[in-house]
């Protein structure tokens, strides 16, 4: 029989270097978790700039994408550090590096939607949805998404154009928090210790506990 993940994870030793490591693990994973759903979802992407101290300037880049079940997700893509005056091509020179590296597709449209648009507003059936579940929940029906499949796709692209500010503002707290006291010399760019204090994914404890006994047997 299979031991449990949590069983084993109790079993390793916890000392610093080995807290830090899994977390760094776990975060790794999470990320992997987020590119591969970018890789074959449509985002839009917004990205923040803050200086903490000792003067770091950080880009914090967010994506909204759409989950399986048609909901809103928001995550932390990634954290960078920048020069103090850097200017918007920077910014976006570090973020297209970014997406190139990691095989992110940004995705253009431009189809003509404006017939779709007219038959949906004389839909009776969509316009009672709509006044019922408002715009973004008229489309978490699947047979409004088969009815009008041209004016979707562009549709969902402006309802994830607009994210909350819940997740930026979490994020330069948390920023703040790590490298206060005795985390000054912690390196939130590179540790994992921030998108773990932000995601909504789960790391897959699993596959990260039966990779440490195979290590740890040889």
């Amino acid at each position: 029989m299979h031991e449990k993940p949590d069983n084993i994870m109790k079993k390793i030793p916890l000392n610093n270097s080995t807290i830090s490591r899994s977390i760094d693990k776990m975060a790794n994973d999470v990320k992997r978790q987020l590119i591969n759903i970018l890789q074959c979802s449509e985002f839009s992407i917004q990205v923040d700039e803050s200086t903490v101290v000792d003067n770091q300037c950080l880009m914090m880049v967010y994506v909204r994408y759409f989950s399986k079940e048609l909901r809103p997700c928001e995550e932390m893509l990634f954290i960078e550090k920048l020069p103090l005056d850097s200017r918007g091509a920077a910014i976006f020179h570090t973020l297209k590096s970014f997406l190139f590296e990691h095989n992110i597709p940004l995705i253009d449209c431009g189809d003509d939607v404006q017939e779709e648009l007219i038959e949906l507003q004389n839909d009776n059936d969509a316009i009672i949805r709509y006044r019922c579940n408002g715009k973004e929940g008229l489309w978490y029906y699947q047979s409004i998404l088969n009815s009008y499949p041209s004016l979707w796709k562009h549709l969902k692209l402006l309802l994830l154009a607009f994210p909350t500010l819940y997740l930026v503002e979490s994020g330069f707290y948390h920023v703040g928090t790590l490298l206060s006291h005795k985390r000054i010399v912690l390196d939130v760019t590179q540790r994992g210790n921030l998108r773990l204090k932000l995601t909504s994914l789960k790391p897959n404890v699993s596959a990260l506990a039966a990779s440490h006994q195979t290590h740890g047997s040889r």
